[in-house]
């Protein structure tokens, strides 16, 4: 293998391989939507060897982030398809490494054939600013056919969005006590929609994006996927009750501040 592609065989890559072929295989990764990164810790530069990689050109963010200054990340191409990155992981993923203001980065490996990191790369970082201090180093951007459905029919406020998915099942509230913000429909790949993002991200691991997909942070590959997974299966009760023609009650107040007492939880807003 040449010198510097040893992260492409790290056990961490082959964990984002399996999860962007799962994303496609729940047909919530249709063409090339979607998208995942990852902060990487300078241990693990140092174990895949890229560490003291050469940054070759540099390209202005459209909005500095000093938050992510001098790290590095782990971020799947501009227009790779899920379901391909398995296959072909040297062309759909790369790293990438930030300038000591956060103004700029530069490729460092991987996007073979002159590939670019995500067009929703500026939410990705301003996403991560926000939840880095709080524990979470992934984000997955998808989808997930169920909260987009839902966000056709349901209020758009986060408030009223969360408490209608924790009334949908108990796993709600014990996943995602810190709720869903939900960003209105905006330009996607835009600094707006990464700005707004980034500012829910501030109270909230969950972002749904109206009319378009959803967004998780977690500490690890599976927590992501496993939040999104959570969230869509409550927005896929409440979508199917529609669809027969009645609104479900649901958990009661009550019986949500049970059971965040029970699971040592405290629900975002207040019931």
């Amino acid at each position: 293998m040449p010198k510097g592609n040893e992260w492409l065989q790290s056990e961490f890559v082959a964990e984002l391989k399996e999860l962007a072929f799962a994303l496609w295989d729940k047909g919530w990764g249709e063409r090339n939507a979607g998208n995942i990164s990852a902060r990487l810790n300078p241990q693990q530069m140092d174990e895949w060897g890229v560490a003291d990689m050469p940054a070759t050109q540099w390209y202005d963010l459209p909005k500095p982030v000093p938050e992510l200054a001098g790290q590095s990340m782990l971020m799947t191409a501009s227009g790779a398809f899920m379901r391909h990155v398995r296959e072909n992981p040297e062309r759909d993923l790369g790293l990438v490494r930030f300038s000591a203001d956060g103004a700029q980065f530069s490729p460092i490996a991987g996007y073979a054939g002159a590939g670019r990191p995500s067009s929703e790369m500026i939410t990705h970082l301003l996403v991560h600013a926000e939840r880095q201090d709080k524990g979470q180093s992934v984000i997955v951007h998808t989808h997930a056919d169920w909260l987009l459905l839902m966000s056709h029919l349901h209020d758009q406020t986060s408030e009223a969005f969360t408490k209608t998915l924790w009334r949908m099942c108990s796993e709600s509230l014990m996943f995602f006590p810190d709720g869903i913000g939900v960003v209105p429909w905006m330009l996607p790949g835009s600094l707006e929609i990464g700005e707004a993002s980034g500012e829910l991200a501030k109270t909230h691991r969950l972002i749904l994006w109206a009319y378009h997909g959803v967004l998780a942070a977690g500490d690890s590959l599976d927590d992501a996927f496993g939040l999104i997974e959570t969230a869509d299966k409550a927005a896929m009760v409440y979508c199917q009750g529609r669809m027969a023609g009645t609104t479900l009650p649901g958990i009661t107040d009550d019986q949500i501040k049970m059971l965040g007492k029970h699971l040592g939880v405290t629900p975002i807003y207040s019931l």
